[in-house]
Order: structure tokens, then C-alpha cells, then sequence
């Protein structure tokens, strides 16, 4: 896996995704810092993922799924991208539709409480 993914660097005030975009990539950040903003570049919260956080998941497990936020450079980073196509070409089919599974029935779990 180590192989097959990607190393990506962004310099503040860069978009590692956009909001409405459809995605199947789920980053990790190696270094640096990123937060969420809305269409006009203001932070949606004043939350600032750092160094080992991960974003993108969604799309990354529900194929087809359109990104619900853009997340915006704020300190220099690196990123490590996954994506579909790596666990394919690597055989871990089986291991994403497991994954897949799992956050679905955490999902319906919480769906339940409510």
C-alpha cells in the first residue's frame, strides 16, 4: 500500500478539496494544518485538524458521494492520499468493502439513538 500511495504538499490558502465535489481519496495529513471554510473562504468552525488527522473519508467509503465541505491550507502541509484504485490494483477489495460495512452499521447505530 505504502507503494501505491501519494504524497501531496500544499502552501496556506490552498483547496485540498472542494464542497460538491465527487471524490473517492481520503487524506491524511503527515504535517502541517487545514480547516474547513465555507464558498467564500471563511472558516465553517473553529476546529484546525493537524498532523495525523484524516478527512475525505466519506467519499472515500460511499462511492459516487459528493464532498460536504472544503478543506482549506492553513500551515504549510503534507498529505498522504489513499485511494480506491490502490486498494483495487492491490487486491484489498475485501478489506474496503469490510470497511465499508463497518461504517455503515455505525451509521445505522446512530441513526438509532436519535
Amino acid at each position: 500500500l505504502a507503494q501505491k500511495v501519494q504524497t501531496r504538499t500544499y502552501t496556506p490558502g490552498d483547496l485540498l478539496i472542494m464542497a460538491g465535489e465527487v471524490s473517492q481519496e481520503l487524506f491524511i495529513l503527515q504535517s502541517g494544518s487545514v480547516r474547513s471554510v465555507a464558498d467564500d473562504g471563511s472558516p465553517l468552525r473553529d476546529t484546525i485538524l493537524g498532523e495525523g488527522c484524516f478527512f475525505g473519508e466519506l467519499c472515500f467509503l460511499e462511492i459516487g458521494s459528493k464532498r460536504t465541505a472544503s478543506i482549506q491550507c492553513v500551515e504549510f502541509c503534507t498529505a498522504i492520499v489513499l485511494t480506491i484504485e490502490a486498494f483495487t490494483q492491490l487486491g484489498l477489495s475485501g478489506l474496503l468493502y469490510e470497511m465499508r460495512m463497518e461504517a455503515q452499521s455505525l451509521l445505522d447505530m446512530g441513526d438509532q439513538s436519535l
